[in-house]
């Protein structure tokens, strides 16, 4: 899978887009499922995650252009975790654990409440979307955001 890693430089950015926030326990290829089933839409696998500059950081992304002049919409985790290994030995030698060390990180940190979120362009298409969220099962909450809100949209660049 190829990663998409982040560089402003390389990236056209258009500044005003809409993310539905999303809160639910499903994995991400069981809510795009779930999407594509309540929403008519057609999600899969985007030929890139989001990972940020020197980092193991690696977000799923899905994609869908329903038609050629309309920018595609994104379905994108916010949560990545890592593994490290743990320490071996304390300062007097003595084994600490063995078990792997478990990092919980998140592409948009202020929002770290949400698992995945949900890009459109459009406000019309934010709430229209954001509606049919509610009735998937397994999403507990979803919210709308503009990119005015997002602190470090720069880490959600597409193409």
């Amino acid at each position: 899978m190829k990663k998409n890693k982040l560089s402003l430089g390389d990236l056209s950015i258009n500044e005003d887009f809409w993310l539905i926030g999303i809160q639910s326990g499903l994995e991400i290829f069981e809510l795009v499922f779930k999407i594509n089933q309540k929403s008519n839409s057609c999600f899969q696998r985007a030929e890139f995650d989001l990972q940020q500059h020197d980092s193991d950081e690696i977000y799923l992304v899905y994609k869908w252009k329903s038609e050629e002049n309309e920018p595609p919409y994104y379905v994108f985790s916010n949560i990545c975790s890592t593994e490290n290994e743990p320490p071996k030995f304390s300062s007097y030698n003595v084994i600490i654990s063995s078990t792997p060390l478990i990092n919980t990180l998140y592409l948009l940190p202020q929002f770290n409440m949400v698992d995945f979120f949900l890009r459109v362009e459009s406000k019309v298409l934010a709430k229209s979307f954001q509606l049919k969220m509610e009735g998937i099962d397994g999403v507990s909450m979803s919210f709308l955001v503009h990119s005015t809100h997002i602190k470090e949209s720069h880490r959600i660049l597409f193409e």
